[in-house]
């Protein structure tokens, strides 16, 4: 009973019992995580993606900064035991034509972000 008081359950935080791990919905973000799932299980994008070299030895900035958040994705959800990845480095990291990165809290369709 002092668990159900402390709402901890260690358990609720783990991997899937399928397997997978998820993207964490930052609010109206669902159009991204969609997306990045779709990527993430083409066998072939997700190893060649998963293979790139980034220069560590200086920042990542523009495409490439989101290119590296989305390796850093890819690799947590292919190792990772915890039930969710939090994008919101990802959606920092990304720019628009304004410069500007995701707003977790406007809606957007897929195709609208990714065109």
């Amino acid at each position: 009973a002092p668990r159900a008081l402390w709402h901890y359950m260690p358990s609720s935080m783990e991997r899937s019992t399928a397997g997978y791990v998820g993207l964490k919905n930052l609010g109206a973000t669902c159009y991204l995580n969609a997306l990045m799932q779709q990527l993430y299980m083409i066998p072939e994008f997700r190893e060649g993606f998963l293979d790139v070299e980034f220069d560590v030895s200086r920042e990542q900035e523009g495409a490439t900064a989101f290119a590296k958040q989305m390796q850093i994705m890819f690799a947590y959800l292919h190792e990772s035991e915890k039930k969710f990845f939090d994008t919101r480095d990802m959606c920092a990291a990304w720019r628009d034509y304004d410069q500007l990165p995701i707003n977790p809290s406007v809606q957007m369709d897929v195709d609208e972000f990714y065109n």
